[in-house]
C-alpha cells in the first residue's frame, strides 16, 4: 500500500492560530472564522478553550459524522462530551497512516488541578509536526516541522519560539500569531524571528487557505 507523502504546500494557514493539514487525513487545528469547506474534516484538534482557539461554531462547519474532535477536558465538556479527551502524552491513531500525540502546554501541572491546554505532535506523510498553541512547555523531542506562535506575549513571543526551535531542531518552522491588531504583538516580531532562525531551521510562510 502506498503511504501518502505530505508536502509543505499541504500545510495551510487559516489565520491567527488555525491550520489546515491537507492529508489524507484532513486535519484542522484551532479553526477560527473559517468558511465551510467541500469536505468534512477527519480530525479537529483544539489546544485550549480561549475563543480564538476554540470556536464551536467553526467546528460545526467542518465536522461530519465521522470527524474526531480532540481536545483537553475544558473543551470537550463544552461540546457536551461530543469529542475525545486526550491526556498529556496520550496518542491516538488517525486512520491507517497518521497519528496525534498530546503534549502538555504548561511546564507544571499541579496534582489534582488537571491541565488547561494541550499542544500536539501530528505524525503524517513521513513528517512529525509539532504544533504549539502556547509555549509554556516544549517537549524533549525532535520534529521535522514546528508550527510556533511568535507574536503574542501570552503564548510565548519570538524569543521563546527561537528557544523552542533550538530544542526541537526542526528542518522547517512555520510562524503564526503575529502582527495582530488588538493583541500583545509587535510589527517587527516576524522579521526578528526569521532573522534569528538562520542556522537553526528554514522558516516557511504558511499558505493561506480559503477554507
Amino acid at each position: 500500500m502506498m503511504i501518502p507523502i505530505l508536502t509543505l504546500e499541504q500545510i495551510q494557514w487559516l489565520g491567527y492560530a488555525g491550520f489546515r493539514i491537507q492529508g489524507p487525513p484532513l486535519i484542522y487545528v484551532n479553526p477560527w472564522r473559517v468558511t465551510r469547506g467541500p469536505f468534512n474534516a477527519d480530525a479537529i484538534l483544539i489546544t485550549h478553550e480561549h475563543y480564538t482557539y476554540f470556536s464551536p461554531g467553526d467546528i460545526a462547519k467542518l465536522r461530519g459524522d465521522e470527524t474526531l474532535v480532540i481536545g483537553p477536558p475544558a473543551v470537550i465538556d463544552q461540546l457536551s462530551g461530543h469529542g475525545i479527551t486526550l491526556r498529556p502524552w496520550q496518542s491516538l491513531p488517525l486512520g491507517d497512516d497518521a497519528s496525534v500525540r498530546a503534549v502538555p502546554a504548561q511546564a507544571e501541572i499541579e496534582p489534582g488541578a488537571g491541565y488547561r491546554g494541550l499542544n500536539y505532535i501530528i505524525s503524517t506523510g513521513f513528517y512529525d509536526i509539532f504544533y504549539a498553541g502556547e509555549l509554556g512547555f516544549v517537549p524533549d523531542t525532535v520534529c521535522d516541522i514546528a508550527i510556533l506562535p511568535i507574536g503574542h506575549r501570552a503564548t510565548g513571543g519570538p524569543d521563546m519560539a527561537l528557544a523552542a526551535v533550538e530544542q526541537l531542531r526542526p528542518r522547517w518552522v512555520v510562524p503564526c500569531i503575529y502582527n495582530l491588531s488588538g493583541f500583545a504583538s509587535e510589527p517587527e516580531d516576524l522579521q526578528y524571528f526569521i532573522q534569528h532562525c538562520e542556522g537553526l531551521a528554514e522558516p516557511i510562510m504558511p499558505h493561506r487557505s480559503r477554507w
